[in-house]
């Protein structure tokens, strides 16, 4: 008797189970909720859940996923809840975009805000390589003092959610795991490694060879930003000082910008990467605060220093055609052997006149202006000469006109000169003639 009566105990709460699970299973749900982000991959990002009961004591959702029967709890904080399924879909529809974005913090401390601008309130603060989600970005970069990104909304993995400025933020795609991806791109950098492996040139370079106006002083194969990993230095050599960095941490402060550290605080520099082919390099100069910019010159610089020296060659041979010598009664003569050289005898008193120095009379001749427009219509060209004396840029320039006879020259002044265009004489210039002679 007593075992008949616990069978039908037993078969009565088998019947009453089967009952409350098919009510549960066909209750209707008490909402909809879309994954955010799952780290245990239980649920899928952007997947549609049923809500069927909230505990707001664990703070989690007991969910129907997938069309199955059996009931699973997630955590409220991984999913966006919505009481109709119309609003779910269209949500869904908006956050498809970032489904696999990610991104992880380049620093220490970076701020998490309530709302999206700077004196918001700060929620949480990430970690250095701390991994969040990316939720969606606001429509169009601000400026927050010298900085220029866009805010993210972002959910880290403990739950918190909000607006993170996007300067030092460093944003990837996954459609694996992006913990484990994250860490593969904290661990290399391809910016920085080519930042190391090019030599950069002063942005002026390509000024100089787009205008086909080249200033051999300033525009050299040991000029530029030279890295060398190897050895944790950069050379910096422009026309007027050579710096050598030497560095013993190189810290990243943001997406393409680095902060090359030394012992030295005065020897530190900072570079940022502005496009694949130009950096802003700045360090600091005798307390001067410098910032300039460098490039990838693409064209081979030997050949463009050689054709600059043949086009200044030319000009001299088409002088010098005329006559090696250039003869004047007040002026003294000019003799023009081979190999851009001069030799200026009895010039007297003009010497004291227009050359910078004291000189005895020998040089270099060269050929390193341009004539303006206004002036090329009435002058050949424009000689330099270089004394042995002078400094290797200074130099005594004419405006020169070619006749049947001779040449004229027009003394022009270093202030007539301008980003090496000659665009006025300037008043009451001195006029020298000379005639041409073989000997």
């Amino acid at each position: 008797m007593f075992i008949r009566k616990y069978f039908y105990r037993i078969i009565l709460l088998f019947f009453f189970s089967l009952i409350l699970s098919f009510l549960s299973c066909s209750a209707k749900p008490m909402g909809y909720a879309v994954v955010l982000w799952d780290e245990s991959e239980e649920f899928k990002i952007g997947e549609l859940l049923e809500v069927m009961e909230e505990s707001k004591i664990r703070k989690t959702y007991l969910v129907v996923a997938g069309g199955e029967k059996n009931l699973r709890d997630i955590e409220a904080f991984k999913t966006r809840f919505f009481e109709l399924k119309a609003d779910a879909d269209a949500f869904i529809r908006d956050y498809e975009a970032c489904f696999n974005q990610f991104a992880f913090s380049e620093k220490d401390g970076l701020p998490v805000r309530e709302e999206a601008h700077q004196e918001a309130k700060r929620i949480y603060m990430l970690k250095a390589g701390q991994l969040v989600k990316v939720l969606n970005r606001e429509t169009g970069p601000v400026d927050i003092g010298s900085y220029q990104d866009y805010w993210y909304r972002v959910l880290t993995e403990d739950g918190y959610e909000g607006f993170c400025f996007g300067y030092y933020l460093s944003g990837f795609e996954s459609r694996g795991n992006p913990r484990e991806e994250a860490q593969m791109l904290m661990g290399q950098d391809p910016l920085l490694d080519k930042l190391l492996s090019e030599i950069w040139r002063p942005e002026y370079f390509a000024e100089m060879i787009d205008k086909e106006r080249i200033d051999l002083f300033r525009l050299r194969q040991g000029i530029g930003l030279f890295p060398s990993a190897d050895s944790r230095a950069i050379r910096l050599v422009t026309a007027k000082y050579t710096i050598n960095f030497t560095y013993e941490k190189i810290e990243k402060t943001g997406t393409g910008r680095y902060h090359f550290q030394s012992r030295d605080q005065k020897k530190d520099l900072r570079i940022s990467i502005v496009r694949d082919n130009r950096i802003i390099i700045s360090y600091n100069l005798a307390g001067r605060a410098l910032s300039v910019a460098y490039i990838l010159i693409e064209e081979n610089l030997g050949e463009i220093i050689e054709q600059e020296r043949s086009r200044r060659l030319e000009i001299f041979n088409t002088i010098t055609s005329q006559g090696r010598v250039l003869k004047s009664s007040g002026y003294g003569n000019i003799r023009l052997p081979e190999g851009l050289s001069f030799e200026w005898t009895n010039f007297g008193r003009l010497g004291s006149q227009i050359f910078l120095k004291e000189v005895k009379g020998s040089g270099i001749v060269d050929f390193p202006f341009f004539l303006s427009a206004e002036l090329a219509g009435k002058f050949d060209g424009i000689i330099t000469f270089r004394f042995d004396e002078y400094q290797a840029e200074e130099g005594t320039s004419f405006l020169y006109k070619i006749d049947q006879k001779g040449i004229r020259m027009v003394f022009i002044r270093s202030e007539n000169i301008d980003d090496l265009e000659v665009g006025r004489t300037g008043l009451s210039p001195l006029i020298l003639y000379f005639t041409f002679g073989r000997s």
